[in-house]
């Protein structure tokens, strides 16, 4: 029996439609076992609170939830989230395009690299949390010290992606636009970048927790505001519930980034689907 054009085509349709459907359940099955697994966390949490381990050292959710209510109706620890959000937008971001700039440009020149790399290498193996004082000794108590702490952290986790992601990009298609007579904002537009965006994307994601680190470290270090300094202060008082509070703000600031890595991931890579 002969098949026609149109009858392959819808059962290819039919195929495309089977596997959406498929993806969806996943996806759906996915979700809910994510609430389903922090329902119980919180369950477990709260039937251990003042029973096998006392509220001041662990608090419980539903005070928690209370505190983050008050918080948020007396505006107590409004200045200290725009604070710390502040300092982790400009210190993530300064760190992404700096590991990206420098990676890309010793990537390009390999013996350049070679001879930087370990001094890199060195100086990403010192604790940041080392060096804190000293660039808080430089820059001092403000937003500065705690943005550069950040670009710090971020800084070596996107170089290194990018660095040893342009030992993956094809030079032979390189040589050949070059022959072709292609600038280098074309070489690195229509190949470098395609080709470093697993390790752009791998950068970006893996630098959010560093960026969170660097301004909190900065802030537990020396600060005057900033969720940092709100939870040490609550960590002063025994204030369990406080520590928690403020770190419920941080997970909002993660979250919020890790939403727009989502977003641009899904649109870099939307050829792929």
């Amino acid at each position: 029996m002969t098949i026609t054009s149109t009858q392959a085509s819808a059962r290819v349709t039919k195929k495309a439609r089977a596997r959406r459907r498929g993806g969806n359940r996943a996806a759906i099955g996915i979700s809910v076992g994510r609430v389903v697994i922090i329902l119980l966390f919180l369950a477990l949490w709260q039937l251990a609170s003042d029973r096998w381990i006392a509220d001041r050292m662990i608090s419980s959710p539903v005070h928690v939830v209370e505190r983050i209510v008050d918080v948020l109706k007396s505006g107590e620890i409004k200045d200290d989230f725009a604070t710390t959000a502040i300092e982790f937008v400009l210190g993530y971001v300064g760190g992404i395009v700096a590991g990206l700039v420098l990676g890309l440009a010793l990537g390009a020149w390999p013996t350049v690299g070679k001879l930087l790399e370990p001094l890199i290498s060195a100086i990403n193996g010192i604790p940041k949390i080392a060096l804190g004082p000293i660039i808080i000794l430089w820059l001092g108590i403000g937003l500065e010290s705690k943005v550069g702490i950040a670009i710090m952290t971020v800084f070596f986790v996107m170089f290194y992606n990018i660095y040893i992601g342009m030992r993956g990009v094809p030079q032979e298609l390189v040589n050949t636009l070059r022959i072709f007579g292609a600038s280098k904002a074309e070489i690195i537009r229509t190949v470098i970048l395609p080709s470093l965006n697993p390790a752009i994307l791998s950068g970006l994601r893996s630098g959010i927790p560093f960026a969170v680190i660097g301004v909190i470290v900065g802030e537990f270090l020396a600060a005057t505001e900033g969720l940092g300094y709100y939870i040490r202060q609550a960590n002063d008082a025994y204030d369990a519930a406080g520590i928690f509070t403020g770190i419920a703000f941080l997970m909002v600031l993660v979250f919020a980034m890790n939403l727009l890595v989502t977003i641009w991931e899904r649109y870099s890579t939307r050829w792929q689907r």
